[in-house]
C-alpha cells in the first residue's frame, strides 16, 4: 500500500512501463494501434468503476477501461499480456476482453482468489455477448 508522509503534494498521476524484448538492439516499437483521434491523447483520466467506487477491494485499483485502452493501443489480438504485480488482475481481464491471451503473476493469495473470480466472470461476460 502506499504510503503518505504529509510533507509534499500527493502524487495525481501514475507512470506505466512498457518494455519490448528486442532481443538487445534497439527497434521502434512493434505494434502502436492508432484508435480515434478523440482517444488518443497524452494524459487518460478515468474514475474506477461507474462512479469512481473502487469495485475490487485492492488498494491500488486501476480502472478497467483505461487498462483496456492502453492494452488495445500496445498489442494486437492474439499477443500475450503479462502483468507481473497483478493485484486485482484488472490487467488481465482487460487484456481477455480485448481479444489478448494475459499472463497474470501476484503472491497474495486474497488476491489470487480474487483474479480468478473476476477472469471467470469476464469470460462469461464476453460469451454472453458472442451469442
Amino acid at each position: 500500500m502506499p504510503s503518505v508522509k504529509r510533507t509534499t503534494f500527493r502524487s495525481a498521476y501514475e507512470m506505466g512501463l512498457w518494455l519490448i524484448n528486442d532481443g538487445g538492439a534497439f527497434k521502434p516499437p512493434r505494434t502502436f494501434n492508432f484508435l480515434t483521434q478523440a482517444r488518443m491523447r497524452n494524459v487518460m483520466s478515468y474514475l474506477i468503476g461507474r462512479d469512481g467506487a473502487k469495485r475490487t477491494g485492492h488498494p491500488t485499483e486501476k480502472p478497467e477501461l483505461l487498462t483496456r485502452r492502453l492494452v488495445e493501443i500496445f498489442t494486437n489480438e492474439g499477443d500475450i499480456v503479462l502483468d507481473s504485480f497483478a493485484g486485482g488482475g484488472t490487467t488481465g481481464v482487460a487484456a481477455f476482453k480485448s481479444g489478448r491471451n494475459a499472463i497474470s503473476i501476484e503472491r497474495d493469495a486474497t488476491y489470487i482468489e480474487m483474479i480468478k473470480r473476476r477472469q471467470a466472470q469476464a469470460e462469461a461476460s464476453v460469451r454472453r455477448e458472442g451469442q
